[in-house]
């Protein structure tokens, strides 16, 4: 990759040089590169910045309507990468102030929509209404959701792989601590799909701790759901003067020593320094030869760290349909048929024609890749016109896209993800000099907002100050600097109902679920993988579709009787009290009696001549069953469950305790009876065939 010697030309660079050969990425964009350069020319140093291609911008590119083409309509400029910012984001906020580029506001009111299988669901609040599709799903997320934030509150945002459970969570795949932790296949999904929207990587391909170490570095989970003003134009060539920007320079050599360094570019072209400064992603720094070569944990960072897969565009319409429904034009989507997974409306002041900007991540993103323009604006009004519900979003009047992943200086986007291993591991190389002249910018190594461009421009900045103290220019408490807040944009607190902030768990971590089926049969199972069923009477077996599910969601379940086993205190106890005869020929179980605050998810099988009175407020999800011998066990928990009634059950589910116990076989459900259960439901706890 190297240049022919015949074509060379040695340029004497000033002392100290920026790098900046290919951006950020679709939301990051390498506004690092410049931000180095820009802040060591305030100090006097002279730079020279790299740039692979035609312009300037990275993972941002703003493109505006052609003056001799009349039928490209005027659409005042579109920006095809990075675009948005928030509260928080004080970085790229205070670098717009002094550029003077303008942001302005999204539009917040109206409907939001979330669309899922084929069904959509308009809300105002924090959460998707998943409430009235599936309430199990809805409390689902919104734990974990609490959850995952506290987990990554454990996480020091410079050094992630000290966390005290970084090996744990790099050891797992988002996907595999969902599929463990969540009962709702909705929940899952929908979890996933976030997981994906911010990202731009599939749960099951990136880390855990990566994925908590991101959203922290974001504020928390919800926080990116939180950014509402746009910049216009972000692709800006006014950070610098032209002269000191080279186009059309790809790097292919650096040569490195304590006396400097020299970069060599794909037409033979050299360029010499002191220091250094690469501002790019993790992957294209393998398309470059270093020598001497770089340490094994700097080449095992970069061998393992693939940029996500995105497809961002901008189709036009003559007016906001959206708007007209009552909707502002944001859209989440979790629908495998639907080829967008978000949409923003794109109404810019000053310009008649309203965009609609949608994304692609992804397996969404990689089969649209193939496909022609045509057909993928064909698609993309398809998807509009079901997520509105309205025949307006098949005429648009002009549509343009950007495959990120097809850039050869690029080569995706938002930015790289970490899959399992990979951070506990190699780390510490992420931020990490290289022979102590060259420095290490863009938005992958920020503190704050990687993925971002508020990112991109902390991490340039922090590299020049690394270089700025290398030559004694700073102390070495100069180099990290926090950013003071934004005041014009200050940060929102996030209001959630008091159902969201304290919404129980279905799916808890060390907490045990308690399943009774009939008063003589109760199974332990420990999210931990343990379980245990107590019974009176030594049970041999359990029915097999509980055993399957409970196998599905990689639980072990083992079988005792309930002398064996004194160690088990605190829930057995209660269940003696329960099965004495004293509390059977009761009017009333007592509450008190039972341990509902230890437990997840109870099931209780009681004679529908002895009414039972338990708190809703002690398990997460309460299922009774009044009618248990030779009557529905099922019916009564989805009456409780969902507010249906006994009779909209299917007959696999209308068991006896004894049956259970005796592991008879039951009814046959048809596929139609089984279909209407699981919507029903809609958990991944179903009995099934």
């Amino acid at each position: 990759m190297t240049a022919s010697n015949s074509n060379q030309h040695r340029h004497r660079a000033p002392s100290h040089m920026i790098f900046w050969q290919a951006k950020l990425s679709t939301c990051c964009f390498s506004r690092a590169g410049l931000s180095s350069a820009r802040l060591l020319v305030s100090h006097g140093v002279d730079v020279v910045v790299l740039e692979a291609v035609d312009r300037v911008g990275g993972r941002t590119l703003t493109v505006h309507p052609p003056d001799d083409d009349p039928s490209v309509p005027k659409f005042g400029w579109a920006d095809l990468g990075a675009s948005y910012v928030g509260p928080s984001q004080n970085h790229i906020l205070r670098l717009c102030k002094e550029l003077g580029l303008g942001t302005y506001l999204c539009s917040d009111k109206q409907d939001f929509i979330h669309y899922s299988k084929g069904r959509q669901f308009c809300y105002q609040t924090t959460w998707p209404n998943l409430w009235w599709s599936n309430p199990l799903a809805y409390l689902e997320v919104v734990y974990m959701c609490r959850l995952m934030d506290n987990m990554s509150k454990e996480i020091p945002l410079d050094k992630p792989w000290k966390a005290p459970r970084a090996k744990e969570w790099d050891k797992l795949t988002v996907q595999d601590f969902l599929s463990r932790h969540c009962w709702t296949k909705d929940g899952v999904e929908f979890l996933l799909a976030l997981c994906s929207n911010n990202n731009t990587a599939d749960g099951h391909e990136m880390s855990l701790l990566y994925y908590l170490w991101y959203m922290c570095q974001g504020g928390g989970l919800l926080q990116p759901l939180e950014c509402e003003r746009r910049r216009p134009g972000t692709q800006n060539r006014g950070w610098l003067t032209t002269e000191r920007v080279h186009l059309n320079q790809p790097v292919v050599k650096i040569n490195y020593s304590t006396k400097g360094v020299c970069v060599q570019t794909l037409d033979g072209t050299e360029f010499t320094g002191t220091h250094l400064i690469l501002a790019l992603p993790p992957p294209l720094q393998m398309k470059i030869h270093f020598d001497p070569p770089l340490s094994s944990h700097r080449y095992g960072l970069l061998q393992r760290s693939p940029m996500g897969l995105v497809l961002k565009c901008i189709i036009f319409f003559n007016h906001p349909f959206w708007a007209e429904k009552g909707y502002n034009g944001l859209v989440t989507c979790n629908d495998d048929i639907e080829v967008v997974g978000l949409a923003a409306e794109d109404f810019k002041p000053g310009v008649q024609l309203a965009g609609m900007i949608c994304f692609m991540y992804g397996d969404q993103a990689l089969r649209m890749a193939n496909k022609t323009e045509e057909e993928r604006k064909k698609k993309v009004c398809q998807t509009l016109s079901n997520f509105f519900k309205t025949h307006a979003a098949l005429k648009p009047v002009h549509y343009m896209d950007k495959i990120w992943s097809q850039d050869t200086y690029v080569g995706g986007g938002y930015t790289c993800y970490y899959p399992p291993g990979v951070l506990s591991k190699y780390g510490p190389a992420i931020r990490e000099s290289i022979g102590g002249c060259i420095f290490l910018a863009g938005s992958e190594t920020a503190l704050q907002w990687t993925g971002y461009m508020s990112g991109a421009v902390e991490a340039g900045e922090r590299a020049a100050r690394e270089v700025l103290y290398s030559c004694g220019k700073i102390s070495s408490s100069d180099v990290y600097v926090e950013e003071p807040e934004f005041v014009e944009v200050p940060i929102q607190p996030l209001e959630q109902s008091l159902l969201e902030q304290f919404i129980p768990s279905i799916g808890e971590d060390d907490r045990p679920i308690l399943l009774g089926v009939d008063n003589t049969l109760v199974l332990h199972v420990l999210p931990s993988g343990k379980g245990s069923v107590f019974n009176s009477n030594a049970v041999q077996s359990l029915h097999p579709y509980i055993c399957n599910e409970l196998r599905h969601r990689r639980w072990e379940t083992f079988w005792i009787e309930s002398q064996t086993n004194p160690a088990d205190v605190y829930s057995k106890l209660a269940l003696q009290r329960l099965l004495t005869e004293e509390a059977e020929t009761a009017n009333e179980f007592d509450t008190t009696t039972i341990p509902t605050s230890r437990f997840d998810l109870l099931l209780l099988a009681a004679d529908s001549s002895r009414p039972l009175r338990l708190s809703l407020l002690g398990p997460s999800l309460l299922l009774l069953c009044t009618k248990v011998r030779c009557e529905s066990i099922k019916a009564a928990v989805g009456g409780v469950a969902t507010n249906r009634s006994p009779d909209r059950w299917s007959p696999s589910l209308l068991y006896s305790a004894e049956a259970l116990v005796k592991n008879e076989e039951g009814p046959k459900d048809s596929p139609k009876q089984r279909e209407e259960t699981r919507a029903s439901f809609g958990a991944h706890f179903f009995i099934e065939e």
